[in-house]
């Protein structure tokens, strides 16, 4: 993976689950806010621990865009 700030990730927070099993995969882009999961920053850089964590979530509430805004599935 490189590493420049080329993802934006964002959790819809309308259907999230509170599972918190993007917050234990990659804590360093995913927080628990009011019992449902959000994005720490909107800008990452890609990694596999974004990846797992948008793999992992059981109601695929994370959406991830590349450089050019087109969403994605990482790890894919």
């Amino acid at each position: 993976m490189n590493t420049g700030a080329d993802w934006t990730i964002e959790v819809d927070r309308s259907v999230c689950i509170g599972n918190k099993m993007c917050v234990s995969v990659a804590p360093d882009a995913f927080e628990m806010a009011e019992g449902k999961a959000r994005a720490r920053t909107e800008n990452v850089s890609p990694s596999e621990s974004v990846a797992d964590a948008y793999e992992s979530c059981p109601v695929s509430v994370i959406v991830v865009r590349d450089a050019t805004g087109e969403e994605i599935e990482p790890g894919n």
